[in-house]
């Protein structure tokens, strides 16, 4: 499955693998919380094939080493949902998850406790003062320690990241966060206008923001765009985006990664990766290496080297978190805590 497409009418054809979203229309600017917006968002069931841009391939790659990588699962949980696992977020000594269609849940211990967020939950993330933020096609939300859930504005949000110890959501329009005055959104006077963003991370002095149309870098005055046709992605559909000490890492709809720093380079299927279809969101940096969810497996980089691993519960992997003391891994109706051996 390449792109289960976030809408029911035939009126938009999007390139996201199962989120991308369109918008009737939005008011651009500041937005007290809770105030009444005007998005709409309509779901497809079925896949839809994205054609990538290739325009350049000026990036250079070359051969990928082998990387002997190896997983054993150590837990698994059912939700109670078919849907994709699209988010995983340790909170408060738990984990909040969200599935594609059926809404999100605070896992504890085996019970899953439905947060009250709605169905169409897109992506989640905790912040430093222990509060959970939800992007949802109803809205954006905050959750309390305590379970307590606050709508923050209504509208459809794609993506939610902390950055510089706040909250940015994605939308059609920009860059929402709140702010002293309430909830305020960023866009194009800040050269903020992204074809459909779909992914968030925060990348040191910039919010990286993945979109359709590439690779945005927000430093929260400006933004500059990287691109296929500027020789520094090997395809312009970014789907996911991580950030470690080698740099800015920008997952592809299916032509695999581009490494953004000192040592940049293309990770591509042409250069010996198994899988370059890279799942909305499902990347992550774990002790020097990136990890990434494709649809036949968790693809590994570490340096110039990649290995694959396909053993785990299922082989579709749609969502990844990954810290010092655990990786959890998201596929359709669970997840599962594994450990992983790279020599």
């Amino acid at each position: 499955m390449h792109a289960l497409v976030a809408r029911r009418s035939s009126s938009r054809s999007l390139a996201a693998w199962f989120a991308a979203l369109g918008v009737v229309a939005a008011a651009v600017g500041i937005a007290q919380i809770g105030a009444k917006g005007v998005e709409r968002i309509h779901r497809l069931p079925t896949p839809v094939l994205a054609v990538p841009n290739r325009a350049s391939l000026a990036l250079a790659g070359g051969k990928l080493g082998k990387l002997h990588a190896h997983a054993k699962i150590l837990e698994t949980h059912a939700l109670p949902t078919s849907s994709p696992v699209i988010a995983i977020a340790p909170w408060d000594g738990k984990l909040a998850v969200a599935s594609f269609d059926d809404g999100a849940w605070v896992l504890d211990g085996d019970a899953a406790l439905p947060l009250a967020l709605g169905t169409a939950v897109n992506d989640l993330a905790a912040g430093p003062d222990g509060w959970l933020f939800a992007a949802t096609n109803d809205g954006a939300f905050r959750v309390s320690s305590a379970g307590k859930v606050e709508k923050l504005a209504d509208g459809v949000f794609s993506a939610v990241a902390i950055w510089r110890g706040q909250p940015y959501f994605a939308t059609t329009h920009g860059l929402a966060t709140i702010d002293a005055q309430g909830f305020i959104t960023y866009g194009a006077e800040r050269g903020l206008v992204p074809e459909r963003p779909d992914a968030l991370a925060a990348c040191g002095t910039a919010l990286c923001i993945g979109a359709e149309d590439g690779l945005w870098l927000f430093d929260g005055s400006g933004t500059t765009r990287r691109s296929s046709g500027s020789g520094d992605l090997p395809s312009d559909a970014v789907t996911a985006i991580a950030f470690d000490s080698a740099g800015i890492f920008a997952g592809t709809l299916d032509a695999g990664f581009a490494r953004l720093g000192t040592s940049a380079r293309r990770l591509a299927p042409a250069d010996g990766l198994f899988d370059g279809r890279i799942n909305p969101r499902a990347l992550a940096s774990w002790k020097g290496s990136m990890l990434a969810g494709t649809p036949t497996g968790l693809e590994i980089v570490r340096g110039d080297a990649s290995g694959h691993i396909s053993n785990l519960p299922t082989k579709e992997i749609t969502s990844i978190s990954a810290t010092s003391l655990a990786v959890w891994v998201g596929y359709r109706g669970g997840l599962a805590r594994i450990e992983l051996e790279i020599p």
